[in-house]
């Protein structure tokens, strides 16, 4: 089923409250809750089809003959998956069907990502579960189109721990180290408070990586955006390279009020010199002065939109002369570029830490950012961190150890 299902999640039971309404809709009334109190503390299963199909998987022991002959269901690998219907159950049957059997060897990330859905409360996904997740988001979640997470709680944090990856986790070498621990996040070194007039602002969202390529790099791939960078804005391969293998940092602004909801402040550090940039940004200068916009004297290039209010900044870009002498790229977007570095994120003597995001869910959600159909105990969250590790793998990583946590609301909050 594991390797099947587009998002599979497992819970563990607990008979002092009331089975999830699932039971009761795959089960009725009264088998549900009989068979809610003989699982106990045990594990139970839902697993999505990629249409969207869910179903119900319980052990197979837990169920006498008598009491399976009345649904719809069907046996695998020691499981019961329980359908709604007969018609539903004609689905699980073709989507099994089209599955094939399960690999006989399997690799460290799969069997690592078993155990845990077996003995504890995880969540496994696949490209299409991811998408229906993520909604437009999706695009720069691309080095998670796979995933295995434990969930755990701590007071009123919510953990996570698990791994990702661009590819299958079938394709991982045998040879993978795979921490199969709980670890706690990684935590940053630093938060930052955005200044925007007479207000400090904190950020909605921030992020600090060793590459931008680990966010941007499916999305640059794609043909309907690297044409448009190599013919307009000289983007060639090269470009596009060392720009991907920038380390940054990115920074979502509230701004409120103002003509934009928010406003995005990106720092690059390429490796090559700043002239080699500037054919392109002299390039993207052209084309924002096709599209009406007006530029304007300051020590940093900005751009207005005479559609907007007076003044209103839709974007721009400074460089930065960093101690070291190498060049930051500083990038507003819906408002003026950052005019100071930020302050890191990522502790310098951790190489395997790759990227940390911290963010507000609740504010990014109330100020309407937030696409796809994420969990509500995410959407209200206001403090969410995780950070992204390397697995060890020589060159170029394609598969991540995940952490993250992040704090549920009180309850009653709205």
């Amino acid at each position: 089923m594991s390797s099947a299902a587009a998002l599979l999640q497992s819970f563990q039971g607990d008979p002092t409250q009331a089975p999830p309404p699932l039971w009761y809709q795959r089960l009725g009334v009264k088998p549900a809750l009989s068979l809610w109190k003989r699982l106990g503390r045990g594990i139970w299963w839902q697993a999505w089809t990629a249409d969207g199909q869910n179903y119900l998987a319980l052990p197979t022991h837990l169920l006498t003959s008598s009491e399976r002959s009345k649904l719809f269901a069907r046996d695998l690998d020691g499981l019961i998956l329980i359908s709604a219907d007969a018609l539903n159950q004609q689905h699980l049957e073709q989507w099994l069907g089209q599955e094939g059997t399960a690999p006989a060897v399997v690799s460290p990330l799969q069997d690592a990502c078993i155990r845990r859905l077996d003995r504890s409360a995880s969540v496994q996904w696949r490209p299409e579960g991811l998408a229906r997740l993520s909604g437009a988001l999706s695009p720069l979640l691309q080095q998670a189109r796979h995933g295995c997470l434990a969930l755990r709680m701590r007071g009123r944090q919510l953990q996570w721990h698990g791994w990702v990856g661009l590819r299958d986790f079938a394709a991982a070498p045998p040879s993978l180290a795979v921490r199969d621990t709980f670890s706690d996040p990684e935590l940053a070194l630093s938060s930052l408070s955005t200044e925007s007039g007479s207000n400090s602002l904190k950020p909605l969202l921030q992020i600090q990586g060793r590459s931008i390529g680990l966010l941007m790099s499916a999305l640059i791939s794609r043909q309907i955006i690297r044409q448009p960078l190599e013919q307009l804005y000289g983007l060639g391969r090269r470009k596009r390279t060392q720009l991907l293998q920038s380390p940054f940092q990115l920074v979502l602004v509230p701004q409120t009020p103002a003509f934009f909801q928010a406003g995005v402040q990106l720092q690059l550090k390429p490796e090559a010199e700043q002239q080699f940039f500037q054919a392109s940004l002299d390039a993207i200068s052209g084309r924002l002065r096709d599209q009406g916009l007006q530029s304007m004297p300051a020590t940093a290039v900005l751009w207005t939109d005479p559609l907007t209010q007076e003044g209103t900044v839709a974007g721009g870009w400074q460089w930065l002369q960093l101690p070291s002498n190498q060049a930051l790229l500083s990038i507003g977007l819906g408002m003026a570029p950052a005019q100071q570095p930020f302050p890191p994120l990522l502790p310098e003597k951790t190489p395997d830490l790759r990227l940390i995001l911290l963010a507000d869910p609740a504010q990014i959600v109330r100020h309407k950012l937030l696409s796809g159909s994420w969990p509500r105990v995410l959407r209200q969250s206001s403090a969410l961190q995780l950070s992204l590790h390397t697995l060890g793998t020589a060159g170029e990583p394609e598969w991540f150890e995940l952490r993250g946590q992040l704090s549920l609301p009180v309850a009653g909050a709205s």
